[in-house]
Protein backbone atom coordinates (compact mmCIF):
# COMPACT_ATOMS: atom_id res chain seq x y z
CA UNK A 1 0.00 0.00 0.00
CA UNK A 2 2.78 2.48 0.88
CA UNK A 3 4.50 1.76 -2.40
CA UNK A 4 1.30 2.38 -4.33
CA UNK A 5 0.61 5.55 -2.32
CA UNK A 6 4.05 6.95 -3.10
CA UNK A 7 3.48 6.24 -6.80
CA UNK A 8 0.08 7.97 -6.69
CA UNK A 9 1.50 11.06 -4.96
CA UNK A 10 4.31 11.29 -7.53
CA UNK A 11 1.78 11.07 -10.36
CA UNK A 12 -0.32 13.88 -8.87
CA UNK A 13 2.76 16.12 -8.54
CA UNK A 14 3.61 15.54 -12.20
CA UNK A 15 0.06 16.37 -13.28
CA UNK A 16 0.09 19.63 -11.27
CA UNK A 17 3.49 20.65 -12.71
CA UNK A 18 2.29 19.98 -16.26
CA UNK A 19 -0.85 22.04 -15.67
CA UNK A 20 1.14 25.04 -14.41
CA UNK A 21 3.50 24.85 -17.42
CA UNK A 22 0.61 24.73 -19.88
CA UNK A 23 -0.91 27.81 -18.27
CA UNK A 24 2.36 29.74 -18.34
CA UNK A 25 2.86 29.55 -14.62
CA UNK A 26 -0.56 31.06 -14.01
CA UNK A 27 0.24 34.22 -16.00
CA UNK A 28 -2.18 35.32 -18.70
CA UNK A 29 -0.59 35.74 -22.16
CA UNK A 30 -0.04 39.31 -23.31
CA UNK A 31 -2.71 40.60 -25.65
CA UNK A 32 -1.69 41.25 -29.23
CA UNK A 33 -2.19 44.88 -30.29
CA UNK A 34 -5.30 45.18 -32.40
CA UNK A 35 -5.32 46.81 -35.81
CA UNK A 36 -7.95 49.25 -34.59
CA UNK A 37 -5.59 50.51 -31.88
CA UNK A 38 -3.01 51.65 -34.46
CA UNK A 39 -5.39 52.85 -37.18
CA UNK A 40 -4.85 56.47 -38.23
CA UNK A 41 -7.81 58.55 -39.30
CA UNK A 42 -7.09 60.85 -42.23
CA UNK A 43 -8.68 64.30 -41.69
CA UNK A 44 -11.02 65.59 -44.39
CA UNK A 45 -8.73 68.57 -44.93
CA UNK A 46 -5.84 66.24 -45.74
CA UNK A 47 -7.96 64.19 -48.12
CA UNK A 48 -9.13 67.37 -49.84
CA UNK A 49 -5.55 68.57 -50.36
CA UNK A 50 -4.49 65.21 -51.76
CA UNK A 51 -7.44 65.23 -54.14
CA UNK A 52 -6.64 68.78 -55.25
CA UNK A 53 -3.01 68.02 -56.10
CA UNK A 54 -3.91 64.69 -57.72
CA UNK A 55 -6.41 66.58 -59.85
CA UNK A 56 -3.76 68.99 -61.10
CA UNK A 57 -1.39 66.13 -61.92
CA UNK A 58 -4.08 64.13 -63.72
CA UNK A 59 -5.37 67.09 -65.74
CA UNK A 60 -1.96 68.26 -66.90
CA UNK A 61 -0.73 64.74 -67.64
CA UNK A 62 -3.79 64.21 -69.84
CA UNK A 63 -3.09 67.47 -71.67
CA UNK A 64 0.47 66.36 -72.30
CA UNK A 65 -0.71 63.01 -73.62
CA UNK A 66 -3.46 64.47 -75.81
CA UNK A 67 -1.16 67.12 -77.32
CA UNK A 68 1.50 64.64 -78.43
CA UNK A 69 3.98 65.85 -75.82
CA UNK A 70 4.62 62.21 -74.90
CA UNK A 71 6.01 61.54 -78.38
CA UNK A 72 8.32 64.53 -78.04
CA UNK A 73 9.47 63.10 -74.72
CA UNK A 74 10.29 59.77 -76.38
CA UNK A 75 12.39 61.59 -78.98
CA UNK A 76 14.15 63.52 -76.22
CA UNK A 77 15.09 60.39 -74.27
CA UNK A 78 16.11 58.44 -77.38
CA UNK A 79 18.38 61.29 -78.47
CA UNK A 80 20.63 60.78 -75.46
CA UNK A 81 21.32 64.52 -75.44
CA UNK A 82 19.34 65.33 -72.29
CA UNK A 83 18.85 69.10 -72.00
CA UNK A 84 21.16 69.74 -74.95
CA UNK A 85 18.45 68.31 -77.21
CA UNK A 86 17.33 70.86 -79.83
CA UNK A 87 13.67 70.66 -78.84
CA UNK A 88 14.19 70.75 -75.07
CA UNK A 89 13.35 74.42 -74.59
CA UNK A 90 9.93 73.95 -76.18
CA UNK A 91 9.31 70.77 -74.20
CA UNK A 92 10.17 72.29 -70.83
CA UNK A 93 8.25 75.51 -71.54
CA UNK A 94 4.99 73.55 -71.48
CA UNK A 95 5.67 72.41 -67.91
CA UNK A 96 6.84 75.85 -66.85
CA UNK A 97 3.59 77.36 -68.14
CA UNK A 98 1.55 74.75 -66.24
CA UNK A 99 3.45 75.53 -63.04
CA UNK A 100 2.66 79.23 -63.31
CA UNK A 101 -0.95 78.53 -64.23
CA UNK A 102 -1.79 76.35 -61.22
CA UNK A 103 0.57 77.89 -58.66
CA UNK A 104 2.65 74.77 -58.10
CA UNK A 105 6.02 75.06 -56.40
CA UNK A 106 7.63 72.48 -58.69
CA UNK A 107 6.59 70.53 -61.79
CA UNK A 108 8.72 67.91 -63.52
CA UNK A 109 8.81 64.47 -65.10
CA UNK A 110 10.34 61.27 -63.75
CA UNK A 111 11.39 58.09 -65.53
CA UNK A 112 12.49 54.73 -64.10
CA UNK A 113 16.22 54.38 -63.51
CA UNK A 114 17.88 51.90 -65.88
CA UNK A 115 21.60 51.73 -65.06
CA UNK A 116 21.74 55.45 -64.37
CA UNK A 117 19.71 56.47 -67.42
CA UNK A 118 16.00 57.30 -67.75
CA UNK A 119 14.02 54.42 -69.26
CA UNK A 120 10.89 54.64 -71.39
CA UNK A 121 9.58 51.30 -70.15
CA UNK A 122 9.79 49.08 -67.10
CA UNK A 123 8.00 45.83 -66.33
CA UNK A 124 8.13 46.36 -62.57
CA UNK A 125 8.95 49.70 -60.95
CA UNK A 126 8.39 48.46 -57.40
CA UNK A 127 11.36 49.64 -55.29
CA UNK A 128 12.98 51.05 -58.45
CA UNK A 129 14.45 54.57 -58.20
CA UNK A 130 13.24 57.22 -60.63
CA UNK A 131 15.29 59.90 -62.37
CA UNK A 132 14.24 63.49 -62.99
CA UNK A 133 14.32 64.58 -66.62
CA UNK A 134 12.27 67.58 -67.78
CA UNK A 135 12.13 70.12 -64.95
CA UNK A 136 9.86 73.14 -65.34
CA UNK A 137 11.07 74.88 -62.19
CA UNK A 138 12.93 78.16 -61.86
CA UNK A 139 15.91 76.36 -60.30
CA UNK A 140 15.82 72.90 -61.92
CA UNK A 141 17.51 69.80 -60.56
CA UNK A 142 20.26 68.31 -62.66
CA UNK A 143 19.15 65.92 -65.38
CA UNK A 144 19.15 62.38 -64.02
CA UNK A 145 18.98 63.31 -60.33
CA UNK A 146 17.82 60.17 -58.54
CA UNK A 147 14.59 60.19 -56.56
CA UNK A 148 14.34 57.40 -54.02
CA UNK A 149 11.39 55.13 -54.77
CA UNK A 150 8.01 55.95 -53.25
CA UNK A 151 4.81 53.97 -53.68
CA UNK A 152 3.04 56.77 -55.56
CA UNK A 153 5.64 56.56 -58.35
CA UNK A 154 4.65 52.98 -59.09
CA UNK A 155 0.95 53.74 -58.70
CA UNK A 156 1.22 56.51 -61.30
CA UNK A 157 3.36 54.40 -63.62
CA UNK A 158 0.60 51.77 -63.57
CA UNK A 159 -1.83 54.31 -65.01
CA UNK A 160 -3.59 56.30 -62.29
CA UNK A 161 -2.92 59.61 -60.57
CA UNK A 162 -1.53 59.11 -57.07
CA UNK A 163 -0.46 61.39 -54.25
CA UNK A 164 2.12 61.19 -51.49
CA UNK A 165 0.85 60.00 -48.10
CA UNK A 166 2.22 63.09 -46.35
CA UNK A 167 3.67 66.54 -46.96
CA UNK A 168 7.35 67.43 -46.82
CA UNK A 169 9.46 70.38 -45.74
CA UNK A 170 10.77 72.39 -48.71
CA UNK A 171 14.16 73.18 -47.12
CA UNK A 172 12.53 75.55 -44.65
CA UNK A 173 10.69 77.42 -47.40
CA UNK A 174 7.19 76.17 -46.65
CA UNK A 175 5.62 72.77 -47.16
CA UNK A 176 4.60 70.84 -50.26
CA UNK A 177 2.26 67.98 -51.08
CA UNK A 178 3.21 65.91 -54.12
CA UNK A 179 1.16 64.02 -56.68
CA UNK A 180 1.98 62.12 -59.86
CA UNK A 181 0.18 61.00 -63.02
CA UNK A 182 1.13 59.00 -66.11
CA UNK A 183 2.04 60.58 -69.45
CA UNK A 184 1.62 58.39 -72.54
CA UNK A 185 2.82 58.50 -76.12
CA UNK A 186 0.50 58.29 -79.14
CA UNK A 187 0.55 54.49 -78.95
CA UNK A 188 -0.78 54.50 -75.40
CA UNK A 189 2.46 53.54 -73.68
CA UNK A 190 3.27 55.25 -70.38
CA UNK A 191 6.64 56.92 -71.02
CA UNK A 192 7.07 59.03 -67.87
CA UNK A 193 5.17 60.34 -64.87
CA UNK A 194 4.39 63.99 -64.26
CA UNK A 195 5.15 65.23 -60.76
CA UNK A 196 3.60 68.27 -59.11
CA UNK A 197 4.70 69.62 -55.72
CA UNK A 198 2.02 71.96 -54.41
CA UNK A 199 2.22 74.37 -51.45
CA UNK A 200 0.26 73.36 -48.34
CA UNK A 201 1.53 75.65 -45.57
CA UNK A 202 -1.88 76.36 -44.03
CA UNK A 203 -2.74 72.67 -43.91
CA UNK A 204 0.46 71.72 -42.08
CA UNK A 205 0.07 74.61 -39.65
CA UNK A 206 -3.23 73.01 -38.60
CA UNK A 207 -2.08 69.39 -38.96
CA UNK A 208 1.70 69.27 -38.27
CA UNK A 209 1.55 65.50 -37.85
CA UNK A 210 1.11 65.18 -41.62
CA UNK A 211 4.59 66.57 -42.33
CA UNK A 212 6.85 63.56 -42.77
CA UNK A 213 9.94 65.65 -41.99
CA UNK A 214 8.64 66.55 -38.54
CA UNK A 215 9.22 64.61 -35.34
CA UNK A 216 5.44 64.84 -34.92
CA UNK A 217 4.80 62.85 -38.10
CA UNK A 218 1.96 60.38 -37.62
CA UNK A 219 3.66 57.74 -39.77
CA UNK A 220 0.67 57.18 -42.03
CA UNK A 221 1.45 54.89 -44.97
CA UNK A 222 -2.02 53.78 -46.01
CA UNK A 223 -3.73 54.38 -49.33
Amino acid sequence: MKKNLRWLIALMVLIMAFSMTACGGGEEPAEEPTEEATEITVPKEVMDKRAEVEGYAADYAKKLTDSGWGDQYVALINSGKAREYDGYDAIVKVLSDYRKECGATYIYTLSPDADGKPALSSEDTNQQPFLITVDGCEDPDDWGTEYEWEIQFTEAWKGAAASARSAWDNDGDGYCWSAFAPVSDSEGNVVCILGIDYPCDELIESFPEWNRDSDKWCGYEGK
